[in-house]
């Protein structure tokens, strides 16, 4: 089959010392494994980085089966703001310019990846056009999350200044042939926007990573450059954080957990690796704190050995809706490498944690504190919290099910699109 897969803003094989992959790259790689031929459709601008891979169009063929097409926009600087909106209004004309120019094999289904708005309304309505059958995936309430910063009394307004945004969201949701998220709640919202009840053919697909390993002699390694930039493994006193510094997490109430730790003298070292546009914030909150280490980004031998040696990982994301209706990659990325968690997250992964006794989700210092006191003082506790994370992975976020799952899914709403109908 040939397969598309419109995911603007994801890391691709095409970037150089690239991220991990992420939901486009996953599932390109499980299509082509099963004999598909897949199309990417992404921006050429860079989210991560903030830089273009390229100014023009370009179609690079990655291996066999796979083939990376690049939508061209002027790009931005920033995550939020005027300047992501015309790049994103931009890429959407690009790519409507770049379909109806043609030369490009029609899909047999598309996996269409929400947001951006704009770019899921062009790619919907050039299928509608061709009775292309569309699976739309959303991982951001967009434009909804818009409305949240508002106070309530401004929040009708601020609807009506997003209607163009509102209409295109349903415009893409009304006609997708089913749709697919991280969870039922985030389905749930799917159905409320999109006005229409739930389709037996709609899925709940977790964000997924394959689990990252390390042969011992990369583990050795990786052991010895910690050691040089003054963080000891073999304590395995380490709370680890490995992400983007962004918008999206808060330190704030972590640099109260550092400093009830330091002045209960439990010994814990915290590592926040990563970089970003909040990196300097969230240095300054540390600032003269000899227990934080900032080693900046670090490679997946480096995040292995880090993980294998935690005694926890602190996810401390600012909570919003979209967090409570599904579980972040951080958080499954810790229960692949059988980390326990702490984060102040309610909603689905506040349950998840509860339910399996993984760690802990609330915004209470004093509970987070009192977890961080039992993982040193029972070992036995902590060794269970760990294989409990491993377990709940296997089950529930394993990427070989969850991106099997999915490609079950548009594997057979192609075959209905080629059924005869009477």
């Amino acid at each position: 089959m040939n397969i598309w897969i419109l995911q603007t803003g994801e890391p691709l094989h095409t970037d150089a010392g690239s991220p991990r992959p992420m939901r486009a790259m996953n599932l390109a790689d499980a299509l082509v494994a099963r004999g598909h031929q897949v199309t990417i459709w992404s921006s050429a601008f860079y989210h991560q980085k903030k830089q273009h891979r390229t100014h023009a169009f370009s179609r690079h063929e990655v291996k066999p089966g796979l083939t990376i097409n690049l939508i061209p926009s002027p790009g931005y600087s920033r995550n939020i703001g005027p300047a992501r909106l015309v790049d994103h209004a931009v890429m959407a004309s690009q790519l409507w310019r770049i379909l109806d120019r043609g030369g490009s094999a029609a899909p047999d289904v598309v996996f269409i990846g929400f947001p951006p708005i704009e770019t899921a309304a062009v790619m919907t309505r050039w299928c509608i056009e061709r009775e292309i059958p569309i699976l739309l995936d959303a991982k951001d309430q967009w434009p909804t999350i818009f409305l949240e910063p508002l106070p309530r009394s401004l929040r009708p307004i601020g609807r009506i200044a997003l209607a163009p945004y509102f209409a295109m969201a349903r415009y893409s949701l009304k006609n997708a042939s089913a749709f697919c998220s991280m969870s039922d709640d985030f389905l749930a919202w799917m159905t409320e926007l999109s006005g229409r009840p739930r389709h037996q053919a709609d899925c709940v697909a977790p964000l997924s990573a394959p689990r990252m390993t390390a042969t011992r002699e990369e583990l050795e390694i990786a052991s010895n450059w910690w050691l040089e930039h003054g963080v000891d493994l073999e304590k395995r006193n380490i709370i680890a954080f490995v992400g983007t510094l962004n918008s999206g997490f808060d330190f704030t109430p972590v640099a109260e957990l550092v400093k009830r730790c330091n002045e209960e003298s439990l010994g814990y070292e915290f590592v926040i690796a990563g970089d970003g546009d909040m990196r300097p914030k969230v240095e300054a909150t540390f600032r003269g704190v000899s227990s934080v280490k900032f080693p900046g980004w670090i490679d997946r031998s480096l995040i292995v050995a880090l993980y294998a040696h935690s005694a926890a990982v602190i996810a401390p994301y600012r909570s919003n809706d979209a967090f409570d209706r599904s579980t972040p990659n951080k958080i499954v990325d810790a229960f692949a490498a059988g980390c326990p968690v702490v984060t102040s997250l309610g909603g689905i992964t506040q349950s998840l944690i509860a339910e399996h006794r993984v760690g802990i989700a609330t915004s209470d210092v004093d509970e987070q504190l009192a977890l961080l006191r039992k993982i040193l003082r029972d070992r036995f506790e902590h060794e269970g919290m760990r294989d409990r994370a491993a377990t709940l992975y296997q089950t529930r976020f394993n990427h070989e099910l969850v991106y099997g799952k999915l490609s079950d899914q548009l594997e057979m709403l192609a075959q209905a699109r080629n059924v005869p109908r009477n």
